[in-house]
């Protein structure tokens, strides 16, 4: 099979595509219709932006800490809020109440 692989390498994508839509059709009984107008362009659209953006765009860029450092020290802040003090709360609670007050007047 390697060397019909090495000869021919279309196989496997051919192959591969024929069992694509062979599942699309009977497991979801979808047409091919609905296989070339809607998944297809979503299954491009999704590995051309969204993968390729995530993936090898931002995720390489900030690096495998970045997540973790970035909650660490997002703990540390709101550890050093809560103080345990109510006018501390009592000041969060008016802040937060004109906030919504601000965005409910200027979008509803």
């Amino acid at each position: 099979m390697a060397t019909i692989v090495k000869l021919f390498p279309i196989i496997p994508k051919l192959i591969s595509a024929k069992l694509f839509y062979i599942t699309c059709c009977l497991v979801y009984e979808l047409t091919l219709y609905d296989l070339i107008l809607i998944i297809l362009p979503l299954l491009h659209f999704s590995y051309n932006s969204i993968f390729k953006i995530l993936d090898k765009g931002i995720f390489e860029h900030t690096g495998p800490l970045f997540f973790t450092t970035s909650a660490y020290k997002v703990s540390i802040f709101i550890k050093r809020i809560h103080t345990g003090y109510v006018y501390r709360y009592a000041y969060f609670m008016l802040i937060f109440f004109m906030v919504n007050i601000i965005f409910m007047d200027l979008f509803f």
